[in-house]
């Protein structure tokens, strides 16, 4: 996600007025910047089949309001950030973290 070049300023996802799903399986991701906040609309991030070790503390997540469905399943994590999904943010229907770490 990241490293996706650009031509002129400003990463991808804050070329877009709104991103409600970012389905980016089995692409060798490694970590997710902190800019994933900037997209309040997401309601589905399927991350699976990465090389996730970890994901972003939940300054990040607390902001995705709208996220329902998060797949992180066949990564490399661990744990989930401390705090995670406390009172209901995000508010997930759906958290798939199976064949991980």
């Amino acid at each position: 996600i990241g490293s996706v070049p650009l031509e002129g300023e400003g990463a991808w996802w804050e070329t877009r007025e709104t991103i409600e799903r970012l389905r980016a399986p089995g692409n060798e991701i490694t970590q997710l910047p902190d800019g994933l906040r900037a997209l309040p609309e997401l309601k589905e991030l399927d991350l699976s089949r990465n090389k996730l070790s970890s994901l972003p503390d939940c300054a990040v997540w607390d902001e995705l309001l709208e996220l329902v469905a998060l797949r992180v399943d066949n990564n490399a994590l661990q744990e989930l950030p401390v705090g995670f999904g406390a009172q209901g943010v995000p508010p997930l229907a759906l958290l798939s973290v199976h064949h991980n770490k």
